[in-house]
């Protein structure tokens, strides 16, 4: 038997590759048999490349980073800002209350010294004027029944009791009360003045009042029953007294 060389068999086996073959024994027969490198073994940049060919140049360990992330420098410039902003809004707001706050300040003390001044206002008038008697209507009437309606011209002959309605206000309300009595005065068209035998003097009669709020009513008549106290024609006159100051007056007509 031939003995079988390793030159003979690389040649038949892999002629053309003798740097993958290794040698092996079995007794006195010598082979050589190509050697396969484990996967393991392979480079990592050859695996990397294959799997990617447009990655020639990178690395497994530079592939393998994690994208780079926002500088932080950039999220603490964007909170700073947003910090200045809120503090920027705040004191606009501030700034707005403390001047609404002083407006309405000096708005509060202006309306108080304007009432300050109201009132002293009030008080010299109402020692001077403590009422005043406005709304005034006529109408004729006997025994407390309506003759007429209110009116300021009335028939001469006709008229028994000429009554008086009228409105008081009280120009001293919340300090004092008005209690006293009211004079009244009738005048003809002559300029008479018209008394009865229990007139007071320069006055036809007197109305006692007690009035503690703002505004009252008073309402009484003068004439008779047989009317014939308006005979002549002409204008009347109605004043009313009050401590001796004139606090209204209301003018009439008598035609025939």
């Amino acid at each position: 038997m031939s003995r079988i060389k390793p030159q003979d068999f690389d040649s038949q086996t892999n002629p053309t590759n003798k740097d993958t073959q290794a040698e092996h024994s079995v007794g006195n027969v010598v082979w050589s048999q190509p050697t396969t490198k484990p996967q393991s073994e392979i480079p990592t940049q050859v695996l990397t490349n294959f799997s990617n060919p447009n990655l020639q140049n990178t690395s497994a360990q530079e592939f393998a980073q994690p994208p780079t992330q926002p500088s932080s420098k950039i999220g603490w410039i964007l909170s700073l800002i947003l910090s200045v902003f809120f503090v920027l809004v705040i004191g606009i707001i501030s700034v707005g209350w403390y001047i609404d706050h002083q407006a309405m300040v000096r708005r509060e003390s202006q309306l108080n010294i304007e009432l300050g001044e109201e009132k002293e206002i009030r008080r010299t008038l109402a020692e001077k004027i403590p009422m005043v008697i406005t709304d005034i209507q006529l109408r004729n009437e006997n025994n407390g029944e309506a003759i007429s309606d209110y009116s300021t011209e009335f028939k001469a002959g006709t008229i028994c009791y000429l009554s008086y309605y009228a409105t008081v206000i009280n120009t001293s309300a919340g300090e004092r009360s008005l209690n006293g009595d009211l004079f009244i005065k009738y005048i003809y068209p002559s300029g008479t003045l018209s008394r009865g035998s229990t007139s007071p003097d320069n006055f036809s009669f007197t109305e006692t009042i007690n009035i503690s709020s703002s505004v009252g009513r008073i309402g009484k008549g003068w004439g008779n029953e047989e009317c014939t106290s308006y005979q002549d024609t002409g204008e009347y006159r109605i004043e009313f007294w009050w401590n001796g100051q004139l606090v209204g007056q209301k003018s009439f007509t008598v035609r025939y």
